[in-house]
């Protein structure tokens, strides 16, 4: 068979960490999102938070609801915000690592195996 190629080591490594890469890359995507969905909640609470008529509102603190001003549920919320809005751009970091990761271990293996090897993505 002409593409058959022997599979070194070193091959064989470069393999097992583009699998790994590529499910932490699943995994972080997931967070993104999650982070993303988060962020749309916290707006979607703020643009309820300014047709409020009230001072003061219930929020939920574990299994009860105490009263809270607005303006104390808008700073509380507005550093989640903040707080999310960190963490999801830490994740994009993270996956554009990744991805740059991933791009070389490709580049190497097609190299050495050309269109014979499937990496999954």
């Amino acid at each position: 068979m002409e593409n058959d190629a022997v599979v070194l080591w070193e091959d064989q490594n470069r393999i097992n960490s583009f699998s790994y890469l590529l499910s932490r890359k699943e995994e972080l995507e997931e967070v993104f999102w999650g982070l993303e969905r988060e962020e749309a909640a916290i707006k979607s609470l703020f643009e309820e938070l300014d047709l409020v008529m009230e001072d003061r509102l219930y929020s939920s603190y574990g299994s009860g609801y105490i009263p809270k001003s607005v303006d104390k549920i808008r700073e509380e919320r507005g550093r989640q915000g903040v707080e999310i809005k960190e963490r999801k751009d830490e994740t994009r970091r993270k996956l554009e690592d990744i991805s740059k990761e991933m791009a070389g271990i490709r580049t190497r293996l097609e190299e050495r195996f050309g269109e014979s090897i499937n990496l999954g993505e």
